[in-house]
């Protein structure tokens, strides 16, 4: 079934000129970079771990919503685990659908907005949003729509408003222009597709802003989590190496960045994890739900 084009008026996003950017962005991304081998080969199963570490264990899921459905790895695996009588993938774009249909199949999909969501309230049993409020200029308008939609959800967001945000924002600015040069195609310039940045507390009020009770949450991405970001980094590096991706001089920086860094944190984790937290980025898994849903299932984590 082909993606069906539902695209509510876009918000101008930090970094980009207008909503169209925003859009035109994300099209090329799915369109001409192979990000989908990467996501396939390291980070869905991952991600898909630690998101069924909280999942709700024994919730019988009739209707299922993945908001921000990307290239639909993370959609497929979810389908497989929980057997949901509907399953519905939406994306901003439709590229990105386009290849969620090879990984999904059965799935119905939607290009739309998540700010406005064209679905009747209470539509899903159990919705996701995994890495997608940072992407979006209202994630308070986001948060409302996923809680109006559905009974359940199971939201991820990185925190990255932390001591290191100055030094990860330039260096990652820095990225952006060298991957935009070395590919040399006519596209939107680059800019920083995390429009918002989180602490851990402000994303927690926006929680309780839009009305949710948080039944579960669990943080990762430190040294002894599997998606340590250096982990990560390492098995991407290793892919690209196969490949020939990136040339020599490239790998060589690379690689005594990321050990300089790892160092740093693996030390900085050892000393005092509450420091850690604070001083670079860490993910934030919630497993959460309405009032009176969260009265039937039982009372809100401490």
């Amino acid at each position: 079934m082909s993606p069906r084009r539902v695209i509510p008026p876009l918000s101008v996003t930090a970094g980009a000129k207008s909503g169209s950017d925003l859009a035109e962005y994300y099209e090329r991304e799915y369109v001409h970079v192979d990000e989908a081998g990467f996501e396939e080969k390291i980070v869905a199963d991952i991600k898909a771990d630690l998101l069924f570490s909280i999942f709700p264990a024994g919730e019988k899921i009739g209707c299922f919503l993945e908001i921000g459905a990307g290239g639909g790895n993370i959609l497929r695996r979810v389908v497989r685990k929980t057997n949901p009588a509907r399953a519905v993938g939406m994306d901003l774009s439709f590229a990105a659908l386009e290849k969620a249909k090879e990984q999904a199949p059965g799935v119905h999909f939607v290009c739309a907005s998540g700010e406005k969501l064209p679905f009747k309230d209470d539509s899903f049993d159990l919705s996701l949003s995994m890495d997608v409020c940072e992407h979006v200029l209202s994630p308070d308008a986001l948060l409302r729509e996923q809680a109006r939609v559905s009974k359940l959800l199971l939201i991820k967001v990185p925190i990255e408003k932390n001591l290191s945000l100055p030094v990860n924002s330039a260096a990652l600015r820095l990225f952006l222009l060298a991957r935009w040069i070395i590919r040399g195609k006519p596209m939107t310039p680059p800019f920083d597709p995390h429009v918002v940045k989180f602490s851990q507390p402000a994303f927690e009020k926006l929680i309780r802003k839009a009305g949710l009770v948080t039944l579960k949450r669990t943080v990762t991405g430190t040294p002894d989590s599997p998606d340590f970001d250096e982990t990560l980094f390492r098995k991407r590096k290793e892919l690209a190496l196969e490949s020939g991706a990136y040339p020599a001089r490239a790998r060589a920086i690379g690689k005594w960045f990321a050990f300089a860094r790892t160092a740093l944190k693996k030390l900085c984790f050892a000393v005092s994890p509450a420091l850690y937290a604070r001083a670079f980025n860490v993910h934030l898994y919630l497993l959460c739900v309405k009032p009176d849903g969260g009265r039937r299932r039982g009372a809100p984590s401490p």
